[in-house]
């Protein structure tokens, strides 16, 4: 059996890939053709290290610690773009009109979802969900009609 000999460049780029951006460890393994068992030792080392380091200077950030600010950083800038879709509609959250509300959660809906629209609205999901069943037996009834 042959052992694979990799750069500690790439190794951190893998480390850095499964702290930062939030890759799984089978995700990685499978695209760069790396065993998971490999990444998970070099991730524990890297941990290790950094440790050691934050116990031999306490004052200094570590590299794990700003990977993982870098991540939390990252997840709370998706939801400022989710919470810049509802400043948007500011509009219809001031006017209080359900038709234009409902038809703002029909238009949005794939980006944050019906549910948390519907909560940040502040509209009851049986109150939209009726409206949908209303509108489809409407247009039913229109189009049965010629």
């Amino acid at each position: 059996m042959s052992h694979q000999h990799y750069e500690p460049e790439f190794k951190k780029k893998l480390v850095r890939l499964h702290l930062e951006e939030g890759r799984t460890l089978q995700s990685l393994s499978v695209e760069y053709c790396v065993a998971k068992a490999s990444i998970t030792i070099w991730f524990r080392k890297f941990s290790n290290e950094c440790r050691e380091q934050a116990l031999t200077n306490p004052i200094a950030l570590n590299e794990l610690e700003i990977m993982k600010e870098n991540r939390r950083l990252r997840a709370e800038l998706e939801e400022a773009h989710k919470e810049n879709l509802f400043l948007k509609s500011v509009g219809i959250l001031c006017k209080r009109n359900q038709l234009e509300a409902y038809r703002f959660i029909d238009k949005n809906k794939d980006e944050p979802g019906v549910r948390q629209l519907l909560r940040r609205l502040d509209i009851y999901p049986n109150a939209y969900y009726n409206y949908l069943r209303h509108r489809k037996s409407s247009y039913l009834a229109k189009n049965t009609r010629h």
